[in-house]
């Protein structure tokens, strides 16, 4: 099990309404609300000794989820999904 533990840059949670799409993708009239949270913070790397800037993110969290406030400390659920972009910063999916 990979997870990530650091300190909360920022952190948002927002929610949207979007259509429900059909078995073939297309989107339908019937709308459902989905929430996406989204966390950057820094972590340590233990290798190199310094702290790294790590972008998270998840769309529709378990209910009990709790959006962490700026300066706290966070560990993430399981990771999913691990990316790391050009511009090098690790995107993570929870």
């Amino acid at each position: 099990m990979l997870t990530f533990s650091g300190k909360v840059i920022f952190a948002t949670r927002e929610e949207r309404e979007l259509p429900v799409k059909d078995k073939n993708g297309v989107p339908t009239s019937i709308m459902k609300n989905h929430v996406f949270v989204k966390i950057q913070m820094m972590v340590k790397d233990k290798e190199l000794n310094f702290e790294r800037p790590v972008v998270c993110s998840t769309v529709d969290p378990v209910p009990t989820f709790v959006v962490p406030k700026s300066g706290e400390s966070f560990t993430t659920p399981e990771v999913r999904r691990y990316e790391v972009s050009l511009d090098g910063v690790p995107t993570i999916t929870f």
